[in-house]
């Protein structure tokens, strides 16, 4: 930790010279440090989404939780325990941009009639498709320490994924208790980047610029076109992805983790170890 004027307080404050940027506790300005000549630049595309809610609230959502999908949700008291309860503000890069793909492959056909009238059991097929995306890629290095965030992306497609963003709209709208379909998002209810915002939460340092994050962006984006190509044809022959980035901002994200333990009651408590499992609760929307 070293210690450094703030470019637009003039507060001096400790700061981590391993993050990417810096922010100050008195007056909320992020800003980059050049560390061989001492020049300072406060970057402005910094939002942050607020916390509505303590750790009690993330308890009683995780038990309601629990509660809708158990055979018996009166037994849930007794047969759930709640371990712990944290919650952090996590930095994301939100990538704007809109994917535009292009693709040809051979389809196997599907009559016999025209199999046998024909040299090959193939037909040569093209198509495209178009998609717009604000593409979440986490700001930490270690991206596995938000317990699972790197997996939230669930597309309904059934392709595997093998990366860690995810599209940030459909991912923080799902996973809601109430059906308030007047509620607003939480990209639309973000705001600049204020302390206070946090509403107790650790905030995460920052510690990926915006070139990497677009860099893991686009090559995410462009691996889950293939796979969606590879859904219109056997055998995928052709296939090209053209990006239109549009901006990438700097968004900290409310996110709670809930570790509990299912202790069942009766004759399966002799037969079933207990084995603490973990829930993801949305700060802001109180998704799960």
């Amino acid at each position: 930790m070293y210690e450094l004027q703030c470019p637009s307080c003039n507060k001096p404050s400790h700061y981590n010279f391993s993050d990417y940027l810096l922010l100050c506790p008195f007056c909320s300005t992020s800003f980059r440090l050049d560390q061989e000549n001492g020049q300072k630049e406060i970057f402005g595309d910094h939002y942050i989404i607020p916390n509505t809610i303590d750790g009690a609230t993330g308890k009683e959502l995780a038990l309601e939780w629990l509660r809708r999908l158990h055979h018996k949700p009166g037994a849930v008291e007794q047969e759930f325990f709640i371990t712990d309860v944290k919650g952090f503000s996590i930095p994301l890069w939100i990538v704007s941009l809109e994917g535009h793909t292009a693709w040809k492959g051979l389809v196997k056909k599907n009559n016999r009639q025209v199999i046998r009238n024909s040299t090959s059991e193939y037909l040569m097929e093209t198509g495209q498709f178009r998609r717009t995306y604000r593409w979440a890629i986490n700001a930490r290095n270690n991206i596995c320490e938000t317990w699972g965030l790197t997996r939230l992306h669930e597309p309904t497609e059934p392709i595997h994924v093998e990366w860690d963003g995810f599209p940030f709209d459909s991912t923080f709208t799902r996973g809601r208790l109430s059906d308030d379909e007047q509620q607003r998002t939480a990209y639309e209810s973000r705001n600049y980047f204020e302390f206070k915002f946090s509403n107790g939460l650790p905030i995460l340092g920052v510690q990926v610029n915006e070139e990497e994050g677009l860099r893991r962006a686009k090559n995410q984006i462009e691996l889950y076109h293939y796979k969606l190509s590879c859904l219109n044809a056997d055998y995928l022959i052709d296939y090209r992805t053209e990006l239109e980035v549009a901006g990438i901002q700097l968004t900290h994200v409310p996110v709670w983790k809930v570790t509990y333990m299912y202790r069942p009651q009766g004759m399966l408590r002799h037969v079933q170890k207990s084995k603490e499992k973990h829930l993801l609760i949305d700060g802001f929307g109180k998704g799960i």
